[in-house]
């Protein structure tokens, strides 16, 4: 059984076979981990990849590579390429070289990227700057790049309402901010509905009689038609929610893998997952 001390002297955590110029340059580097997400720090407008000499064409492309090594006074500095499709992220670490230590250390670029290096000081790159091109291992890295690109939110017909169910109307859309946030979505009130925001990561939807902008009685039944009148007296209930009907007490509610979902009585919290 090859034990732990002579598996750790192969190229791992990088791909390819190292020559000897590239094995000095991440001597040293005994692991890497990488949690991607948030906004890439830029855009290649190009879908196919090019990442290395002969490499295929590929419409979708998960790559990591060590690009460059700055060798300061007491310290290394690593920027790292984090590409998925057309989007890149450079991801960097600030590595000590004090003699006689191992340790580890996270990125320090400011980006909502998270990633780890560990090291072995005493054979970290001593020499001058250097550019590379070394692949990671595809297993030392998370992609949760998903994000919100639209939110609609729709009344169903209504029993003798006035809606025209082949029109469509627009009730929120997002609007462009000269701020560094981005983009801006402003959400409103709506009839027996009620919007408020629990957190940064947190949007709470309230159903209920009168809540939001109150009851609109001018639009008509909200419950199924039936050709008596009596069958058409409401209860104070909300018997589906866009549509779709309770199943055991639960309206069934799918979220995309970058939202999660959190139930409580009478409510459902959106949560836009965290890394």
């Amino acid at each position: 059984m090859t034990t732990r001390h002579l598996s750790a002297q192969t190229d791992y955590p990088f791909v390819p076979l190292l020559n000897v110029s590239d094995a000095d340059v991440v001597g040293g580097i005994t692991d890497l981990y990488f949690v991607i997400t948030g906004e890439s720090t830029y855009d290649t407008g190009s879908s196919s990849s090019s990442t290395s000499s002969g490499q295929a064409s590929c419409p979708y492309v998960h790559d990591i590579r060590l690009v460059s090594v700055s060798v300061g006074v007491s310290d290394n500095t690593y920027v790292f390429s984090c590409r998925e499709n057309n989007k890149v992220w450079n991801v960097t670490f600030t590595v000590p070289r004090t003699a006689g230590t191992t340790g580890q250390v996270s990125n320090d670029d400011g980006s909502d990227a998270r990633a780890v290096l560990l090291y072995v000081a005493d054979d970290l790159y001593e020499s001058s700057d250097a550019s590379s091109n070394l692949e990671v291992e595809p297993a030392r890295a998370q992609w949760h790049t998903e994000k919100v690109d639209s939110l609609g939110i729709y009344n169903i017909e209504r029993c003798n309402g006035d809606e025209d169910p082949t029109s469509l109307e627009e009730v929120a859309s997002p609007t462009s901010s000269a701020s560094s946030t981005g983009p801006v979505l402003r959400l409103a009130d709506g009839y027996n509905c009620e919007i408020s925001r629990v957190s940064e990561a947190e949007l709470r939807f309230n159903a209920g009689n009168g809540l939001g902008k109150g009851v609109a009685e001018e639009l008509g039944d909200v419950g199924p038609c039936a050709s008596s009148a009596a069958a058409n007296i409401l209860d104070d209930v909300i018997s589906t929610v866009n549509g779709l009907a309770p199943i055991n007490g639960d309206i069934p509610v799918t979220v995309s893998g970058g939202l999660g979902k959190q139930r409580g009585v009478s409510e459902l919290t959106v949560i836009v997952r965290q890394s």
